[in-house]
């Protein structure tokens, strides 16, 4: 499994559980649209930290830097194609 399909699915098992079922591009606003709150963008910060040993606490965090699956990917460091 790609670190794409990894984090996409994360991503809609967040939407999940509230409902949402509508789909979404990997260029889709997540946080500042409104689909992930703040409890969500937390579980998106741990899944982080244990997917992908990301440091938070060292790194600092920008929610632009989370707000769609490609910027996830950009900040991992993964790029943006797909895989």
């Amino acid at each position: 499994m790609t670190d794409r399909i990894t984090v996409r699915e994360f991503v809609q098992s967040l939407l999940r559980p509230k409902g949402d079922q509508e789909g979404f591009a990997d260029s889709d606003s997540l946080i500042v649209s409104g689909r992930l709150d703040s409890v969500d963008t937390i579980e998106l910060l741990e899944f982080l930290e244990q997917q992908y040993g990301v440091d938070f606490a060292e790194r600092g965090f920008d929610q632009n830097d989370l707000d769609s699956v490609d910027a996830i990917m950009a900040f991992l460091g993964v790029g943006l194609l797909p895989t």
